[in-house]
């Protein structure tokens, strides 16, 4: 047996003949409210010149390093094959030898994304959405589609101030935009990813952006005044800018002021015609020109006042003459100014050109463009609402942990790819019993029928598993729920997870409510929410808190994990499992035991060279569990041609919304892209796919969902041809 380690692509001294530990965990059959990596025992490294030198010498006290206190990255290869490819060894401590510890599996790879414990609102992205009197509330199809938009909903006020009106995003597109950013993919079961695009966080603040601020900045494109104490002054009148917010003094032009308890502003000043910013300068004598010219800005206050420089000359022309009092001219070029000024205690500032020695008093800046723009805390109405910015303030590995916990999956490494991250429910893990590993011939019997240790139950699992959502004072909706396990030998209760949202009253946030004599609208601090998307029955978007409550979704979800609590059954065997086996292995492939006629999946691995695995696993039960019986009641779904438009048709109308997955086909019977059409409940009808010349007909693949409680939903009979 050989063993080789590699701390940052460097091979470290090993102790000869020494065998490392490694601990397989899956989180498949785990608790679903971590994710947990799998781990190594403590593996000694002798104090060899190599060693010390790849950990920079941390047992020396004098010696400061900070490598001490690193990961270092760590892949361990076991006669020739990696047995761990992306992981991360820590330094435990040092003795007579570097004493270490590996990690790998779902997040090791992703650590630094972990450690870092972003937020949501910490999402980057310019997406917002224009918010002002003229803002209507989003399709179904096209909210599922484009991941975010406005989804009716009662704020607690009257919505006709849309200035009440917030978006919302789909927890799809939120999760694919946590991935994305943090240099990762995943994969998930489509009854899943369906389910999630029709999940919504309403955004609840009113954080800025940058975008935000830019569509509220003030523009003046008046020639800039010097006035007789040096500064410059500004106008907008006619057509010669905008000033939405007061930025310029009505009183005093030569002012920019803080508006709106903005904390920084930017100031930007450019040639309209895109030409080199230029300003001329003017005397009566031609001597009377400095070599170099300064842009500086003062800010204000009632005690204080501090100077700054923003921009100097880079070149200048020769000096011209004309007649008059100030016969002589200079022009001095700059780079375009782009300056960013923290407000801090002051509350205005002016800009002047100095000389490096005083104020310039003779000077003018013309065909020029100036934007201020202010960093707003908050947006204000009418604006841009930014989306990324206004999600919850909630870390994004608790967001993903909150999706598991509401829908039964588990975040497993993919061994095909080690940045993949593939979710998984114990359906899937049943459903791949086909695919199953055959250990039987790998089998270490212990004793002559039964297996080595046995327990019954899994994990810490007890009689009464509470799942539940934050506490909100403004809610009177109870959605907590309790998977039950009829077992005397457990426990009698524990929370298994506390999501990071509130329930809500049906499509009320009350996130608004008016003050005590009625005349205005103050804010009323609520906890985050996560809601369903619905059609309103007329194709619009709307927010619903129907059926995310944990006793529907620990019925619809968790059938599975709670048949195998009920009768559960955990093996601790022996299996010899190679290197092969360890480097390819899937949590979410079961493995079957002829032995015992029986197929488990995978809770733990524990694994040392030449010896035979130590295996826990979950038997699993004997069928799929069988789905609820389907109502008698069919719906056909079909599609029919009227005028120049294809339609969706329905022979009754459905109870619940509608995903139609469709294939339009050209004249010739080519296939095109396929394209998911949002059939709403309660409607017998709705538009199909934008049709062009081409386009002869359509083929209807597939109806999510296939039924509810009250109709069966199927596909009519048809052709791709027009009917």
């Amino acid at each position: 047996m050989t063993e080789e380690l590699y701390i940052n692509g460097e091979a470290v001294d090993l102790k000869p003949d020494a065998a490392t530990t490694l601990n397989y965990k899956s989180n498949l059959l785990g608790d679903i409210s971590k994710i947990t990596s799998s781990n190594s025992q403590t593996i000694q490294c002798p104090k060899t010149t190599r060693n010390r030198k790849i950990f920079d010498n941390p047992g020396a006290p004098a010696y400061v390093s900070d490598k001490r206190y690193n990961r270092y990255s760590a892949r361990l290869v076991r006669n020739g094959i990696e047995v761990v490819r992306v992981g991360y060894a820590v330094l435990l401590s040092s003795s007579e030898t570097y004493e270490i510890a590996l990690y790998w599996g779902v997040m090791a790879n992703f650590q630094t994304w972990v450690d870092k414990a972003a937020k949501l609102n910490e999402l980057t992205g310019t997406e917002a959405l224009t918010w002002n009197a003229n803002t209507t509330a989003t399709t179904l199809s096209q909210m599922k589609s484009t991941g975010y938009g406005f989804a009716k909903y009662d704020c607690g006020v009257s919505n006709a101030s849309l200035a009440n009106f917030h978006p919302s995003a789909t927890t799809w597109w939120i999760l694919d935009k946590i991935t994305k950013q943090a240099g990762f993919t995943f994969e998930m079961p489509s009854k899943y990813a369906s389910a999630l695009r029709a999940i919504a966080i309403p955004c609840l603040s009113r954080n800025a952006s940058d975008a935000s601020n830019e569509a509220e900045a003030t523009v003046s494109i008046y020639p800039f005044i010097t006035y007789s104490n040096g500064f410059w002054g500004y106008s907008i009148a006619g057509n010669n800018g905008t000033d939405r917010h007061g930025v310029f003094d009505p009183d005093d032009n030569t002012k920019i002021r803080k508006v709106d308890n903005a904390t920084k502003v930017i100031i930007s000043i450019v040639n309209r015609s895109g030409a080199q910013l230029g300003m001329v300068l003017y005397s009566n004598s031609s001597n009377g020109f400095p070599s170099r010219v300064y842009i500086r800005a003062t800010r204000y206050s009632d005690r204080d006042e501090t100077t700054t420089q923003i921009a100097v000359s880079i070149g200048s022309s020769s000096v011209s003459s004309s007649t008059g009092t100030y016969a002589y001219q200079k022009t001095y070029y700059f780079a375009d100014i782009e300056e960013e000024i923290t407000w801090g205690e002051y509350d205005y500032l002016r800009l002047f050109p100095h000389n490096g020695t005083s104020v310039i008093s003779g000077s003018r800046l013309g065909n020029t463009k100036l934007t201020i723009t202010e960093d707003f805390e908050n947006i204000i109405y009418p604006s841009l609402f930014p989306i990324p910015q206004n999600l919850p303030e909630i870390s994004q590995i608790d967001f993903i942990k909150a999706i598991c916990g509401m829908f039964g999956i588990f975040a497993v490494p993919d061994p095909t790819n080690v940045n993949n991250l593939k979710f998984v429910s114990l359906d899937t893990l049943q459903e791949n019993k086909a695919q199953a590993c055959d250990w039987s011939d790998k089998f270490v019997r212990s004793n002559d029928d039964e297996p080595k240790t046995t327990e019954y139950k899994i994990n810490d699992y007890c009689r009464n598993n509470y799942f539940k959502y934050k506490e909100d004072d403004t809610v009177f909706t109870n959605a907590d729920g309790n998977l039950k396990i009829d077992s005397e030998i457990l426990d009698a209760e524990k929370t298994v997870i506390t999501l990071p949202f509130a329930p809500s009253d049906g499509s009320t946030i009350r996130h608004y409510e008016l003050n005590d004599d009625g005349t205005a609208v103050d804010t009323v601090q609520v906890k985050d929410r996560i809601m369903r998307l619905i059609s309103d029955g007329s194709g619009l978007a709307m927010l619903a808190f129907d059926d995310l409550d944990f006793t529907t979704l620990l019925s619809k979800y968790y059938s599975t994990l709670s048949r195998l609590l009920n009768s559960a059954i955990t093996i601790t065997e022996q299996i010899m499992l190679d290197e092969y086996d360890l480097k390819s292995l899937d949590y979410s492939i079961p493995f079957y035991l002829r032995q015992y006629g029986k197929f488990y999946g995978i809770v733990s691995i524990q694994s040392t060279a030449n010896k035979a695995c130590e295996v826990k696993a979950v038997q699993l039960p004997e069928t799929v569990v069988q789905e609820p019986e389907r109502p008698s009641q069919a719906v056909s779904i079909g599609w029919q041609w009227e005028d120049v438009a294809i339609y969706i048709t329905a022979s009754a109308a459905p109870a619940s919304d509608l995903d139609v997955v469709i294939t339009p086909y050209t004249y010739d019977g080519v296939a095109l892209v396929q394209q998911t059409i949002i059939f709403p409940a309660g409607q017998m009808k709705v538009i199909g796919p934008t049709i062009t010349r081409i386009v002869g007909g359509i083929e209807i693949n597939s109806i999510t969902p296939e039924y509810d409680d009250t109709y069966s939903y199927i596909i009519a009979e048809q052709t791709t041809k027009n009917a």
